[in-house]
């Protein structure tokens, strides 16, 4: 039976269009790894476990399609338990790699060693998720705020839209008199967490330091249970504002744009790859790469997708499983795939080459 190779440009040229122009727009080059790097097709069979975020879900679907494609032989289950479920699972030997929105700390890479080998994990990025803050105005579609407004809008400080702070950073626009009406996610979540490090970041002196992703106790209305909910109720709620990933956003509401170090930045793909391509590839803990974003250059609000795997496996064929997802996740083709299906984005160049170097030490060896 014939394979495609995950190599082989998209045989739909409105996707190829579309990613083309995503690409040549910003700079940043989809080109992640090198084909020949890859392992070869038809030498991976086996079913791949993997346990991790709800966020990740739509991009491992997108990544199984290059994988499937490549080599014919595999399958992949994915459960999005969460990412604790997930690592601890993976360090327990109960599942092949997880998923998360965060790059692994020092004590958490060492974790696992029983099933893991002696150095215990590594954590890659894998895609980068833009978070935005959508809002209902009716014919007013352009908005700024910078962290101290946001803050001021979650935590019920800043009440009507008309509000002096909100006139003097929107000079021109004609701002109602009519309520704030923030609709939040009571769940945690990733974009949460993205908007709490985004605000202790730009709003150090009036949002409360949180890293977390379940909003501030007493700070913020939030009063929904599921994310389409929150969707829903902007739709029909006049002055209402929420905080959303892109993938839901799409052309479906109005974003405001954001201030990252004084600089104001459009919130979309363009802007966001420029703040990708940017931003600092990190390795300050061994075996843990991280993709930096900077907002000087780009919009800079995302949820950060990692994968976590064990440094070593029980046998070769479980090494060469988890490697050639490793690949095929970071490969040219996989990340099209992302962009195209979950609109997830690809990490840097270099973030990426460092990836592909942690993936490409996956082995059997557990001494």
């Amino acid at each position: 039976m014939s394979v495609r190779n995950s190599c082989t440009s998209s045989s739909r040229p409105s996707r190829a269009s579309r990613l083309r122009a995503l690409s040549a727009a910003s700079g940043l080059a989809i080109v992640l790894s090198a084909c020949a790097g890859q392992t070869p097709a038809g030498t991976v069979q086996g079913a791949l476990i993997g346990i991790g975020t709800v966020s990740q879900q739509g991009a491992v679907a997108a990544w199984a399609k290059s994988w499937k494609n490549a080599h014919s032989g595999v399958s992949i289950a994915y459960s999005p338990d969460g990412a604790e479920v997930g690592k601890t699972a993976l360090t327990n030997g109960l599942s092949y790699f997880a998923a998360g929105d965060v790059a692994l700390d020092s004590s958490t890479a060492s974790n696992g060693q029983s099933a893991c080998g002696r150095d215990g994990l590594i954590s890659v990025p894998v895609a980068v998720v833009p978070v935005g803050v959508a809002f209902n105005l009716g014919e007013i579609r352009s908005l700024q705020l910078n962290g101290s407004l946001l803050s001021g809008i979650l935590q019920g400080k800043i009440t009507k839209w008309n509000d002096p702070e909100l006139a003097a950073a929107n000079p021109g626009v004609p701002l109602p008199s009519i309520d704030v009406v923030p609709i939040l996610e009571k769940s945690p979540s990733d974009v949460t967490r993205a908007v709490n490090k985004y605000l202790a970041t730009e709003a150090p002196g009036s949002w409360p330091d949180s890293s977390g992703s379940e909003w501030p106790s007493g700070t913020v209305r939030a009063n929904e249970d599921k994310v389409t909910d929150v969707a829903r109720k902007v739709d029909d709620t006049q002055g209402a504002i929420t905080v959303l990933d892109t993938a839901i956003i799409g052309s479906r509401f109005s974003v405001a744009r954001l201030q990252f170090g004084g600089v104001y930045q459009d919130f979309g793909n363009e802007s966001t790859m420029a703040a990708i391509a940017a931003g600092e590839t990190v390795q300050s803990v061994p075996r843990v790469v991280e993709q930096r974003l900077d907002g000087s250059k780009g919009y800079a609000l995302a949820v950060l997708e990692n994968q976590y795997f064990c440094t070593r496996y029980g046998n070769d064929a479980t090494a060469s499983l988890v490697r050639s997802w490793g690949e095929s996740v970071l490969s040219r083709q996989g990340q099209r795939d992302a962009v195209v299906y979950s609109s997830s984005l690809p990490p840097s160049e270099p973030t990426t080459a460092a990836a592909l170097k942690q993936v490409r030490a996956i082995t059997s060896d557990k001494r």
